[in-house]
């Protein structure tokens, strides 16, 4: 539950992963209410790149994931999110949060 998963950011020649780490742990909390950051957050050079940062998911978690995106596309649901390894969706501001723990769940999504 502590592995974090960085997608979508460019590699450089003599990056210190470490370094950028720490760079991206300094937008916390600010990260999820912004919705993403982007390289020129982080003062790297080249096109300003958005990139996520998202919580490292198992196997079964990931293709759980996948099968409520999916479902929750044909459904037309706005948002979908992970928490503490928990997948969450919601159809629009005011509907009621939906938890989704295993594939019976994505029955849910209506």
């Amino acid at each position: 539950m502590s592995n974090l998963e960085i997608v979508g950011l460019p590699e450089t020649t003599n990056e210190s992963p470490i370094d950028l780490v720490i760079k991206i742990a300094k937008f916390a909390e600010a990260l999820r209410k912004s919705k993403g950051i982007s390289t020129r957050d982080l003062g790297l050079s080249g096109p300003a790149q958005r990139f996520f940062v998202n919580e490292h998911l198992t196997p079964e978690n990931k293709q759980l994931l996948s099968a409520a995106k999916s479902r929750a596309k044909e459904k037309a649901y706005k948002y979908i999110w992970v928490r503490n390894c928990n997948i969450f969706l919601r159809k629009n501001e005011v509907s009621p949060v939906v938890t989704i723990g295993s594939k019976r769940d994505l029955q849910k999504i209506t």
